[in-house]
């Protein structure tokens, strides 16, 4: 029996033509590493290093935490995965051109935590991070960073398009424990210049999510979480001011996202500190009154996102945290929990891929990013290349030194992954979300 308890960080190696790979076992017969053969030579040669990091070929299990996610409406093989570990700093961008089949690191924003993106219907991509907003005119490839104006507390954490306007953009930025009065802006200029547009906030709050009417760009409303608990929403009907508090009916607590379906608003929040539960709110009179979709059968009332299929406004799914994706087929009354097997998991978003509704992704902690191509039947990981999960235990079967598990833990989440090939497939574990930290072979 082998067992590593320690964080395993896998180094992705570049792809080179001809090259082959070796299996190279320590003294006990073990699997221990795969390596080139120019690296297996160099080893034999003497390396008084025992051969540097290109000598590793990472192995998988892929993931890490993924708070958005979304494909270009011009091309549906560009995908893009935003990484925030444990929702906080140190994230990363990544870039798909095969539709989620394999990623790669986005350069430019390696080191920068993701919260939102989004894609004008021309292909202008645009992400909300933790050092302001972000602009790429080229399906992702490069980025350049904008200029809110208010100083160094500008996290942006939701970036909204004006579905009427191209050139118009609504982000939420974070209230930085109080110390950014500035939380709601708009550009009319497709990022060069921002207005302040913050309803009165008694004090500063985060936002979380901005909803546009799509019949109507007017008709703005926005939701706020503060950065311990408490949360609001605030309507307008100019764009421009004139905010209205709508938070009569709701509970006090953190809201996560809001949209605007044409006829209606739907809003979602919830947080695991300290048991804050929210679950999921409709209101057809902009605030106004707000009725509750959930009840107490629902295995999880934390919610983080809201998507409505855009080929049936009655069909609505939420993600949420611990419970997999919910669905609802008839405008919310009934819900089917943990569809396409991602009961358990813990998601953040839910997204269509434009021109349909069977294909989606889903950003989810720890395992990366799970794609479904039939509407939410089901769920695959498409994460190969996104080498940012946080392993904290490695075993081998001594019996079967290709048989492997690994224990992976996250801020609310975790699980094991197995493999019994020698890495190079790997199986999710049906077990409850919670982090783990060991494991090992009897």
């Amino acid at each position: 029996m082998l067992y590593l308890c320690s964080v395993l960080v896998p180094v992705l190696v570049s792809l080179a033509p001809a090259v082959e790979s070796t299996v190279r076992t320590d003294d006990r017969g073990f699997r221990a590493a795969v390596v080139s053969s120019a690296a297996s030579a160099r080893h034999s040669a003497g390396s008084a290093e025992g051969g540097d990091v290109s000598d590793w070929a990472a192995l998988g299990p892929f993931g890490g935490d993924v708070e958005d996610v979304v494909v270009s409406p011009v091309d549906g093989n560009i995908v893009l995965a935003g990484l925030a570990p444990a929702g906080g700093g140190g994230g990363k961008l990544y870039r798909s051109t095969d539709g989620g089949d394999s990623w790669s690191v986005v350069p430019s924003l390696d080191g920068v935590s993701i919260f939102s993106l989004a894609f004008t219907p021309s292909g202008v991509a645009y992400a909300g991070t933790a050092g302001s907003v972000w602009k790429s005119t080229d399906d992702g490839a490069s980025w350049a960073q904008l200029n809110l104006g208010i100083g160094p507390n500008n996290t942006v954490l939701v970036v909204s398009i004006d579905p009427n306007d191209d050139e118009t953009i609504w982000i939420g930025v974070a209230d930085a424990l109080g110390s950014q009065p500035v939380n709601v802006m708009r550009s009319t200029d497709g990022g060069t210049s921002w207005s302040d547009r913050t309803p009165p906030l008694a004090s500063p709050q985060g936002c979380t999510g901005i909803a546009i009417n799509p019949n109507n760009s007017n008709i703005v409303a926005a939701c706020f979480a503060g950065a311990f608990g408490g949360g609001q929403v605030w309507v307008s009907t100019t764009a421009s001011g004139g905010w209205v508090n709508r938070s009569g009916g709701l509970p006090n607590r953190p809201l996560n996202d809001i949209v605007h379906d044409g006829t209606r608003l739907l809003l979602v929040g919830g947080m695991a500190f300290g048991s804050q539960t929210v679950g999921v709110f409709s209101s057809i009179n902009l605030g106004s009154s707000w009725v509750p979709l959930h009840d107490g059968t629902w295995p999880s009332l934390i919610i983080n996102d809201v998507e409505v299929d855009p080929a049936d406004d009655a069909t609505i799914y939420v993600a949420s945290g611990g419970g997999g994706v919910f669905r609802s087929t008839d405008g919310g009354s009934e819900w089917t929990f943990g569809v396409g097997g991602t009961g358990g998991l813990t998601l953040n978003s839910v997204r269509f891929a434009p021109g349909g509704s069977a294909r989606m992704f889903l950003g989810a902690s720890s395992v990366g990013v799970l794609r479904s191509e039939d509407s939410g039947g089901s769920f695959e990981q498409a994460s190969n290349g996104i080498g940012a999960l946080n392993v904290e235990c490695v075993a081998a079967d001594g019996l079967d030194t290709n048989e492997l598990a690994i224990a992976f833990s996250g801020l609310n989440d975790g699980g094991v992954f197995t493999s019994l090939d020698g890495g190079r497939n790997w199986s999710l574990e049906s077990l409850p979300g919670t982090r783990y930290n060991f494991t090992a072979f009897a």
